[in-house]
């Protein structure tokens, strides 16, 4: 049989990311762009963890960090649209040691200059990282809100 394949050759076609002529569709597409971006930001994050050794991260802190990246690797320019990739990957590195050492001070780093993570920059992304947080996990109340207990005290005069 002349149309016959070499079943290698078959699998090694159908392994590759791209088959010629194949149309990806936009979903498609957009997932491999984000699996792109997910992979360059934890390069990154492998640089900046040589670069700021003086921060002394654990093996845990560094998975926590990755997390982080997968978490918000679609929504990682809404954390902050004015900095760089790496200026929002440091501050997860420094919002992880700020859980072990609520004393680190950003500003006592040399690399949070240099990538410009100022303190306003920082309370920012810790921001909106916990209203996603919130999201997830929402915060509903145990009282009953819908009566004003001060306002009742203060109509029956037991507080003026």
């Amino acid at each position: 049989m002349s149309g016959d394949r070499n079943i290698n050759f078959l699998l090694n076609l159908y392994e590759q990311q791209y088959v010629d002529g194949e149309i990806r569709s936009k979903e498609t597409n957009k997932k491999n762009r984000n699996e792109s971006k997910r992979k360059h930001r934890h390069l990154l994050l492998d640089e900046l963890v040589l670069e700021a050794e003086q921060l002394h991260l654990n093996r845990n802190q560094i998975k926590i960090i990755r997390y982080l990246i997968d978490d918000f690797n679609e929504e990682f320019q809404k954390l902050h649209r004015k900095v760089s990739e790496k200026t929002i990957i440091l501050a997860f590195m420094f919002y992880i040691k700020m859980i072990d050492d609520p004393r680190t001070r950003i500003n006592a780093y040399k690399i949070s200059t240099n990538y410009k993570l100022t303190d306003k920059v920082f309370e920012t992304i810790i921001c909106r990282m916990l209203l996603k947080f919130m999201k997830k996990c929402p915060i509903r109340p145990y009282h009953n809100y819908s009566k004003d207990e001060h306002e009742i005290l203060i109509r029956e005069g037991k507080r003026w």
